[in-house]
């Protein structure tokens, strides 16, 4: 095996040559994931409306919608779409940012010729941990969302934020 120094440098300098590719895939998962969640907001709406909104009862998501309709017609639906955009794109994009990077690192300690080379299992294990380093990202944002989405009151995304600042500090956010 090459000396440890040796070794280091040539694993940063995978890891630096990785950075352009992997840059590229988290772009293109956040834009991606970004714009799949407008399709599928207005559900998420009437779910997390009917998990934590304040009907009486338990209502079914057809007594949900026809609510949510009435308290502000289609618009209503996409609540939160600033929030929930932020999120999943800032979930993707690292998701994406980490993997590239947890594989280089992979690739280059085991000493392999591509990431093609790698298992299934080593290929999921990377996955897991990209899924944990992304989360304290997306944590804040989606915070903000879940407040959005069950509010009676039409706050945008900065007076929700400011106001969870202000009550709980940067705990609130996680």
């Amino acid at each position: 095996p090459p000396p440890p120094a040796t070794a280091a440098m040539s694993l940063l300098a995978d890891v630096s040559a990785s950075l352009s590719n992997g840059l590229v895939e988290a772009v293109a998962g956040g834009v991606s994931g970004g714009l799949t969640i407008l399709c599928v907001l207005p559900i998420e709406s009437i779910q997390t409306f009917q998990a934590a909104g304040n009907m009486p009862g338990k209502p079914s998501m057809g007594d949900v919608a026809q609510h949510l309709w009435r308290q502000g017609g289609p618009s209503r639906f996409f609540k939160g779409w600033i929030a929930s955009s932020s999120t999943v794109f800032t979930e993707k994009f690292w998701l994406f940012f980490w993997y590239s990077i947890l594989q280089t690192v992979v690739v280059n300690l085991r000493r392999l010729p591509s990431a093609a080379a790698l298992g299934a299992i080593t290929l999921t294990l990377c996955g897991w941990a990209a899924e944990n380093f992304s989360i304290p990202t997306r944590y804040p944002v989606e915070v903000i969302l879940r407040d959005q989405q069950t509010s009676l009151k039409t706050e945008g995304f900065a007076a929700v934020a400011g106001r969870i600042w202000s009550s709980q500090g940067l705990a609130g956010f996680y």
